[in-house]
């Protein structure tokens, strides 16, 4: 993903964030408090939620919103030459470190297992 394409994603989810919280304005405006809560609660849940369950499992690691481990992506280019050539041209150095079994394994519910 290059420059333009994060700035382009950030920009689709802050426009998403603000089209949401629309109504909330509104009702902010007009003084009904207690109906404004639910669309910014509900907003709130939604990041949890793809930051929780799908970010967390999500392959594209040039996403700005992933939130791999180094570790888990010099795994995964070292089984991938193709992208990890491609990774290289771009800058990338996979680190020469051993990885402890425990720290492997302890992220069970990442999508790459080692």
């Amino acid at each position: 993903m290059n420059k333009g394409e994060k700035i382009q994603l950030i920009i689709i989810f802050i426009l998403f964030s603000l089209i949401l919280l629309i109504p909330s304005i509104i009702l902010i405006v007009n003084k009904h408090y207690p109906w404004a809560i639910p669309p910014i609660i509900g907003l709130l849940i939604f990041g949890y939620i793809i930051k929780k369950f799908h970010c967390s499992k999500c392959f594209n690691f040039s996403c700005p919103l992933n939130n791999q481990p180094r570790w888990v992506i010099d795994e995964f280019l070292k089984r991938n030459p193709v992208m990890r050539n491609a990774w290289k041209k771009k800058g990338w150095q996979i680190e020469k470190r051993h990885y402890d079994y425990k720290e492997v394994h302890s992220n069970f519910h990442l999508s790459i297992n080692i």
